[in-house]
């Protein structure tokens, strides 16, 4: 039930990548707890667009992204003028 499976290939890091178009708290703790029951991977990427509050957690390899963090990071990473000349 992971959506998508990464690999850092200079140091081997691995990262589990679950993406939600809507969530909440209870459903982002059980894959929290699937993950950390896993224990194979050294990140979790848990990243939604809609939530009826802002979901959280204190776990130091745990990313949470909402849709306003994606887009700052389209923004930040020079991507919006990419993004933009291929919808034109």
């Amino acid at each position: 039930d992971v959506d998508l499976l990464l690999t850092q290939p200079v140091t081997e890091e691995t990262a589990w990548v679950q993406v939600k178009s809507r969530s909440r708290q209870a459903e982002f703790d059980d894959y929290l707890d699937r993950f950390i029951r896993e224990g194979r991977f050294d990140r979790l990427f848990y990243v939604y667009h809609t939530a009826t509050s802002p979901i959280r957690t204190s776990a130091r390899n745990v990313h949470i992204w909402s849709a306003e963090r994606v887009a700052k990071a389209v923004i930040d990473l020079g991507l919006l003028g990419w993004l933009s000349d291929r919808t034109i």
